[in-house]
């Protein structure tokens, strides 16, 4: 009987998650688009960030498109317009006819630059009443921007808390509260922004009030904007203050309980305390501050301690991410054109050792640095590979410097190539790792050629070969 009753329950949970969902369609019409395809997306939380796909459509030659997609809450939803990024907060059950931009084609080094983000655009609708969400949120925005404008120097340069106190009240009179729970929550959070950047000298009186000790809101785009910007590298930032000593050892133990109980005992919502340590686990994971293993144990114990199924998906969703340029996991494959403008994979290298450069040449370090690889390469050329990928903005100069100071290793293009820069986690420049001859990642990430690679080489080299060695000779080879 508890049986059936569970399962009826349940079954009437999901039926009424379901009747909640309502399509949403998007339409317009936008000739200079036409035969482009558009992919409106959303991030679902603000730790990994990733864009979610939702509908996609290819613009027919007479402009027009449509496409829908079924939604249960309010989202703010985006579409990568070249130049331009399309923002627009969608609602269930509505339409809505947009305006896209005028098309501008990204130039040469946008193209090719790893740093280049399009520029957020809010995208125009025709035929939404006054009252829409969209147009709420703009007209609050702008003057929320006014009047920050016209206190700058009390907001910035005093941190005048009683001067962004001000601001909050007079917006509020103007924008009340209204039935919308996203727009409401919108404005909490850029009331957020505002003391946050008044209160520099203190920020962590802005968490506490905001975030701390708050619901917390992962579908509003706001909130994940403004989590990102307070919270990143969160642990980190933690443990090296005398009051929160004990975060290292936690982490390093992979005690995730014992991390949970540590900051709810410092007044953290149990909720929100999992999101910043969900947010500082993967940050801290490539940090020298932490033990990688103690922070995958930690998030291995998320994954089934962590209070509600949403972080539990997510801490296994960051595993999967820090793992995946681990040292053992498999190197990620490319296939990139060489300064001859030959395509060259990473498999071409199979068998040989791989010590994987990534460099610009706006970069000092990275000039310095090529000029060492040049001893690394002659030095372990009969086992090892230099392949050097130039992630500038200017392929030419890459070549020219080739040919001007005589390398003779690989040089690949992977201009703009930001799937590779995020495959392999290039924050900066010059980034290494070693690969073996099986195409598994040695050292992730190496050290670079002026920081100790070689003998870091010496030592992984005879481990490796040594291990090889072995293998080859036990009795289940023989």
């Amino acid at each position: 009987m508890i049986k059936r009753l569970f399962f009826i329950v349940l079954a009437g949970l999901s039926l009424a998650l379901q009747a909640n969902a309502s399509e949403v369609n998007i339409n317009g019409v936008a000739p200079d688009y036409a035969g482009k395809k558009v992919t409106f997306y959303y991030h679902p939380d603000p730790v990994l960030y990733q864009d979610v796909p939702l509908a996609s459509t290819t613009i027919k030659e007479d402009g027009s498109f449509s496409l829908s997609f079924s939604l249960s809450r309010t989202k703010q939803v985006y579409c990568n317009l070249d130049k331009y990024q399309g923002v627009l907060v969608v609602e269930p059950g509505q339409e809505y006819q947009v305006i896209l931009p005028k098309y501008v084609p990204l130039t040469d080094s946008q193209k090719k630059s790893p740093y280049f983000k399009p520029i957020p655009y809010w995208l125009g609708l025709k035929n939404r009443p006054k009252t829409d969400i969209n147009f709420r949120i703009r007209e609050f925005v702008e003057e929320l921007t006014h009047e920050i404008n016209q206190n700058v120097n009390d907001i910035y340069h005093d941190g005048s808390q009683r001067v962004a106190g001000e601001i909050i009240t007079k917006l509020e009179k103007a924008f009340p509260d209204t039935k919308s729970s996203y727009f409401n929550v919108t404005k909490e959070y850029y009331y957020a922004g505002l003391e946050y950047d008044a209160s520099q000298r203190n920020p962590d009186a802005v968490a506490m009030k905001y975030f701390a000790t708050r619901p917390v809101e992962l579908g509003n785009a706001k909130y994940q904007e403004l989590f990102r910007t307070m919270f990143t590298n969160f642990l980190k930032k933690k443990a090296q203050s005398v009051d929160f000593e004990k975060v290292t050892p936690l982490v390093d133990s992979g005690n995730w309980k014992g991390l949970l109980d540590f900051f709810t005992g410092k007044g953290y919502d149990t909720s929100f305390a999992e999101l910043a340590i969900l947010k500082g686990l993967n940050d801290g994971f490539y940090s020298s501050f932490f033990e990688k293993e103690g922070v995958l144990r930690t998030l291995k114990h998320a994954e089934t301690e962590a209070t509600n199924a949403e972080y539990r998906n997510l801490a296994k969703d960051i595993t999967k991410h820090l793992t995946e340029t681990m040292t053992g996991s498999e190197a990620p494959s490319f296939s990139l054109k060489n300064n001859t403008g030959k395509e060259t994979a990473l498999s071409s290298f199979h068998g040989r050792y791989v010590y994987l450069n990534f460099f610009s040449t706006d970069n000092n370090e990275s000039l310095q640095d090529l000029k060492l690889l040049k001893n690394v390469q002659q030095r372990f050329h009969q086992v090892l590979t230099v392949v050097s990928v130039s992630m500038g903005d200017n392929f030419d100069t890459a070549k020219q410097l080739w040919e001007k100071n005589g390398y003779t290793w690989p040089l690949l293009d992977a201009s703009g190539n930001q799937k590779l820069a995020d495959a392999y986690r290039v924050k900066d420049f010059p980034t290494y790792y070693l690969i073996g001859p099986d195409e598994k990642l040695l050292l992730s990430p190496a050290p670079a050629v002026s920081r100790g690679f070689q003998a870091a080489f010496v030592r992984v080299f005879r481990s490796t070969e040594n291990q090889r060695k072995r293998a080859a000779s036990s009795p289940s080879n023989k």
